[in-house]
């Protein structure tokens, strides 16, 4: 989807940018909103650009140094015509990946609907969240496999954080320790249950929280 004009969640490029006399669009504006960085680079797969004057952050330390990309990757050198953006004074990260999460902002990694899981994924890119692992709770398994099938339906869209995979806590947990999840719903570990979850997600399931004390846990 292209970003909306002017009045909408992310600007139009008008807004920031203005021709040098290298041909390069560069920025108006010394502040520039995350959401339309990330829409560029992220939604726009293909594109080439420039980030510069930013302080980046590394695994081994932070340098001030611009960044290039080519066709959604980092790149050695730019090539004509870049896009620029100006990020003097601003610090840039690695996306951040969350791990476990059950909801956002008045969504939920169970909701029935798929438009709310996408708007749940649109959120948590606003606040610099660019992978996560969907978390369900303890339910009955029907409602489980259609969850976890709704999940993999919508993993493929480019439009927010991009699910890596789906974390389930539950349904094999013990009562003693079962913290906020619904007792009823919770049973000893099955192995032919656990199969049916990941070909429901379509090979999505990475992390299933398991008591081990629980008969079937060590199967």
């Amino acid at each position: 989807k292209n970003p909306p004009e002017k009045g909408g969640l992310f600007p139009s490029s008008a807004d920031f940018y203005s021709k040098d006399e290298k041909g390069l669009k560069k920025k108006k504006s010394p502040l520039v909103p995350y959401k339309y960085v990330w829409y560029t680079v992220h939604h726009k797969g293909g594109i080439t650009m420039l980030l510069c004057g930013g302080t980046v952050y590394f695994s081994d330390g932070v340098r001030k140094i611009d960044l290039f990309i080519r066709a959604g990757r980092f790149a050695e050198q730019p090539v004509p015509n870049d896009t620029a953006l100006d990020l003097t004074g601003l610090r840039v990260f690695p996306g951040l990946i969350d791990m476990h999460i059950h909801g956002f902002r008045g969504h939920y990694s169970m909701d029935e609907d798929t438009d709310s899981l996408r708007d749940f994924a649109a959120e948590l890119v606003r606040y610099g969240v660019t992978s996560f692992l969907p978390t369900t709770t303890a339910a009955p398994p029907a409602v489980l496999l259609n969850t976890l099938s709704r999940l993999k339906s919508v993993s493929g869209d480019s439009s927010g954080a991009v699910i890596r995979g789906i974390y389930m806590e539950g349904p094999f947990l013990s009562p003693a320790y079962k913290g906020a999840m619904r007792e009823d719903c919770l049973c000893v570990p099955d192995t032919a249950l656990a199969e049916a979850f990941q070909e429901a997600s379509g090979g999505l399931l990475k992390v299933m929280a398991v008591a081990p004390e629980l008969e079937g846990a060590q199967a």
